[in-house]
């Protein structure tokens, strides 16, 4: 709680956050680098699931793609 009303709760908790800081940090650094990568897989899917999905609207309606799909399915043109 601080300085002046520490209780055992808080020095159990800066002895976990001492241990955890010297022995956990390649730990942390290995999930940061795979969510780094995680996250740039799925923008590149994503981006090409878009693309695609506008390809096939393009060729298969009379929309001229996605956003013109969904414009004209918002505003009721």
């Amino acid at each position: 709680m601080g300085l002046l009303f520490s209780d055992a709760g808080d020095d159990q908790q800066a002895a976990l956050m001492q241990n955890m800081s010297v022995g956990m940090t390649w730990q942390f650094r290995y999930m940061r680098l795979r969510w780094l990568v995680i996250s740039i897989i799925c923008f590149f899917v994503g981006g090409l699931a878009a693309s695609v999905l506008d390809y096939f609207i393009f060729n298969s309606t009379e929309y001229k793609g996605l956003f013109d799909l969904l414009i004209n399915r918002l505003t009721g043109g």
